[in-house]
């Protein structure tokens, strides 16, 4: 009897034990596969969305002005590769309207939006949109991350800040940048430009100097 106990005892504690696994197994197969179900899901609703949101930019880039189309393309698909083109070609037309407040904030969404994807190139537009706003020390700070950011592009971003510090009257950073290029680019595409650049510089600032020596 004794003996029939303790099996029965026996036998109850791992019918406990089973009981309390088979919980937890089936919880954790339950959670697998809503995570499953999550997944597929929202890959489901992301396809879906990007569908749509191209659609949408067809549509936007078939009207006679596409802006308010599109800036409703950047409320309602963002994050969406359409978001992305969307943003692109507001800024272009933007730029081409000379509109820096919506320039900036456009921006400022695509900042938000496609932040590792397009960082260099954003610091390069928001240079070049300082630069137009006559905010040359900012625009100077932008170009300056695009020599580091964009090596491709390093023959053209060394142009921008030479051309920016001219433009704010640093014309012996501006020569220093010239002359920059054209040791690093010795027969590139601006190689004529550079060297006229310099020479008009170098003529500007002996003028400048010769007034003040008058005075």
């Amino acid at each position: 009897m004794e003996n029939q106990d303790k099996i029965l005892e026996v036998h109850e504690k791992l019918s406990n034990f089973f009981n309390q696994k088979l919980k937890l197994i089936l919880t954790s197969v339950g959670i697998f596969v809503l995570f499953v179900f999550l997944i597929s899901f929202f890959t489901y609703y992301k396809n879906r969305k990007e569908r749509e949101a191209e659609l949408k930019l067809i549509e936007a880039m078939n009207q006679h002005n596409p802006v308010q189309a599109l800036n409703k393309i950047l409320k309602e698909y963002s994050g969406t590769q359409a978001g992305l083109e969307a943003g692109i070609l507001l800024w272009n037309m933007y730029y081409n309207k000379k509109d820096y407040f919506s320039m900036g904030r456009v921006l400022d969404y695509l900042q938000e939006n496609y932040p590792s994807d397009l960082k260099p190139l954003l610091n390069y537009a928001r240079a070049s949109l300082f630069e137009n706003q006559k905010e040359f020390k900012s625009a100077l700070r932008f170009y300056k991350k695009s020599l580091k950011e964009m090596p491709l592009l390093r023959f053209v971003a060394l142009i921008d800040v030479a051309r920016t510090y001219e433009e704010s009257g640093n014309l012996n950073q501006a020569i220093d940048f010239y002359r920059k290029y054209l040791e690093e680019y010795p027969d590139g595409e601006y190689k004529g430009l550079a060297e006229y650049k310099i020479y008009a510089t170098r003529s500007a600032g002996n003028k400048i100097g010769k007034k003040g020596s008058k005075k």
